[in-house]
């Protein structure tokens, strides 16, 4: 393989693995959430009945996160 077709796959593979980190926010033991784009962190999650759920705002999220945010919402919503 040449330098350009390496150099495609290896962002197409984070491409997607941001993408897919920025429409599923969670937090699990065994993943590490805290992408380039998208940073997920404990604190931006409530403990309720065991279960981590998103917070509907944060005022620091870039607008990656904040569309995410509202996206989670929304499917949980209906």
């Amino acid at each position: 393989m040449d330098f350009i077709t390496c150099a495609i796959y290896a962002i197409s593979f984070i491409g997607v693995g941001e993408g897919l980190n920025c429409m599923y926010p969670r937090l699990d033991e065994y993943y590490d959430s805290e992408g380039m784009v998208c940073q997920w962190k404990e604190e931006d999650f409530d403990l309720i009945k065991g279960e981590y759920i998103l917070k509907k705002e944060d005022p620091e999220d870039n607008c990656f996160e904040a569309r995410a945010r509202k996206r989670y919402w929304k499917d949980i919503s209906q």
